[in-house]
C-alpha cells in the first residue's frame, strides 16, 4: 500500500473494517487482522475481560494473561512458604544453636530464642549476656562433661532470679563442675520502666547463684 499513489476509503460493518488491500502487520504497528476480536487474539490480550481485570504480561512475548484482583494480590503477596515441619495452624521451626566452649559474650541475636552449648569445653567458662531486653530468651544445654565451673554472668544493672530466687545485681548463675544433659533456660522480662531482668529456670545440674 502506497499512501503516495492511492487513496483508500474504508468501512466499517459490523465491526469489520473493508477498504484496505490488506491489513497492516505487527511488524508495522498493526495487529494483522481487520476485525477487533481477531486483532485482541493477535496480540494476545485475553478476550472475555471484565471491569477491575488486569492485563499481565506471560512468559513469551504477546503472551497477555488475565488477572482478577484476587489473583494480582495472591501474586504480590503470596502465603508464607513452611519454616520446618508444620501442621495445620501450627508452625515449626529449628533452634540456632550456637556452641560456647571457652570464655565468651553472648550476642542479642543469640539471646533470640537461640540453644547454648558447651560442647568442648575444657577450663573454666563464664558466659557473660548482653543487657536484658523485651523477647531476648534462650537455652543452655551441656554437650559436655567437664570438670571446669561454667556460669552466665548478666549486665551489672540486671538480676538472675534462678528459680523464684532472687540474685543482686550482677550475681552470676553457675554450677562447680558440667555434666552433659545439665541446662538452664533464660527469658527476659520487665521489671520496671524500660527495665528488664532475667527469669532463670533450671533443667538439670547443680546449678547456684553468685554467694
Amino acid at each position: 500500500m502506497s499512501l503516495t499513489t492511492n487513496v483508500f476509503k474504508t468501512k466499517r460493518t459490523g465491526g469489520t473494517v473493508s477498504g484496505l488491500d490488506s491489513p497492516i502487520a505487527i511488524a508495522d504497528g498493526g495487529t494483522g487482522q481487520i476485525t477487533a476480536s481477531a486483532a485482541m487474539n493477535a496480540i494476545g490480550v485475553p478476550s472475555a475481560t471484565a471491569e477491575n481485570d488486569f492485563i499481565v504480561s506471560g512468559p513469551t512475548p504477546f503472551a497477555w494473561v488475565k488477572k482478577t484482583i484476587a489473583e494480582i494480590k495472591t501474586l504480590l503477596f503470596p502465603a508464607p512458604g513452611p519454616i520446618g515441619a508444620t501442621t495445620a495452624g501450627t508452625l515449626r521451626a529449628l533452634l540456632d544453636e550456637d556452641v560456647e566452649s571457652t570464655t565468651d559474650t553472648l550476642s542479642a541475636n543469640q539471646c533470640a530464642g537461640g540453644l547454648i552449648n558447651n560442647y568442648g569445653q575444657a577450663g573454666n567458662v563464664v558466659i557473660t549476656l548482653p543487657a536484658a531486653a523485651e523477647g531476648m530468651n534462650f537455652r543452655f544445654v551441656a554437650g559436655s562433661t567437664a570438670a571446669f565451673y561454667i556460669r552466665f554472668d548478666p549486665n551489672a544493672s540486671d538480676k538472675l532470679i534462678l528459680d523464684g530466687v532472687a540474685g543482686d545485681d550482677g550475681d552470676y548463675v553457675g554450677e562447680a563442675s558440667v555434666t552433659i544433659g545439665d541446662s538452664l533456660t533464660f527469658e527476659a522480662f520487665q521489671t520496671g520502666a524500660g527495665a528488664y531482668d532475667w527469669n532463670v529456670t533450671s533443667g538439670l545440674g547443680s546449678w547456684a547463684l553468685e554467694a
